[in-house]
């Protein structure tokens, strides 16, 4: 499915409807874009998980809607939504909001990164494995977050040192740190002491914009998606 935000901030979905993710109280697939319910003015951004939306509000607030099997709606329960909730503990200063698969991330005007869904791999950076269903706050991110991405089962949060954290899942070294062990806490991303300006993951990679323009990619490489001229998996940024 996608969301479309609008000049006029409003928001358009199209697309699977199978877990009602786009907000119409209903789950019917849609081929043309049909106006998400409840939203007339005042979407600033959007946000796509594998089967859930999110959106955030120009008064800081999340709304969330579809899939919520894993909590990934923040809701204290794990009841789909057709139809947009605000997720609970984000009264305000939500100021970019972000998804994994099955997992939700908020950055907050103080740096931190609010979490929660599924923590199969350690993705939430818990130091645990435990599923929330209720916001909680990335261990050892306790400001300087400017921006965070999400793949399948890991995240990766930028720094205002221009520096990247990652967790959960590292299966073909998507984390960036020399090794494809899986960690449930933050760890450094090697080869960025500074300079990183923005970043993406793909499925099972972390790819990073430098402020000279460069572009660096590790993780899953079997379809050569890092962009290097092989298809070797890279457990480092190249």
């Amino acid at each position: 499915h996608a969301a479309i935000l609008m000049a006029d901030g409003t928001v358009r979905m199209v697309g699977a409807n199978n877990y009602g993710q786009l907000g119409i109280n209903d789950k019917v697939n849609r081929s043309t874009p049909v106006p998400i319910l409840g939203i007339s003015s005042q979407a600033v951004a959007v946000a796509c998980g594998h089967t859930t939306t999110y959106i955030l509000m120009a008064d800081g607030t999340v709304l969330t809607c579809g899939n919520n099997r894993y909590g990934q709606c923040g809701q204290n329960n794990i009841l789909t939504r057709s139809t947009l909730v605000a997720i609970l503990g984000i009264s305000s200063q939500a100021i970019a909001i972000a998804a994994s698969r099955y997992s939700t991330l908020i950055l907050m005007n103080n740096g931190t990164v609010m979490t929660c869904g599924s923590n199969q791999y350690g993705q939430l950076g818990q130091n645990d494995l435990i599923t929330r269903s209720t916001v909680v706050a990335v261990v050892g991110i306790s400001s300087q977050a400017i921006a965070m991405a999400g793949g399948i089962g890991h995240i990766a949060i930028l720094l205002s040192d221009g520096t990247i954290r990652s967790c959960g899942l590292n299966q073909f070294g998507n984390l960036g740190v020399n090794d494809v062990v899986t960690r449930s806490t933050i760890v450094t991303v090697l080869g960025v002491s500074s300079q990183a300006v923005a970043i993406a993951c793909s499925q099972h990679g972390i790819h990073v914009v430098l402020q000279n323009g460069n572009v660096l990619g590790c993780g899953i490489n079997n379809n050569g998606q890092i962009g290097n001229g092989d298809i070797v998996n890279r457990s480092t940024l190249v």
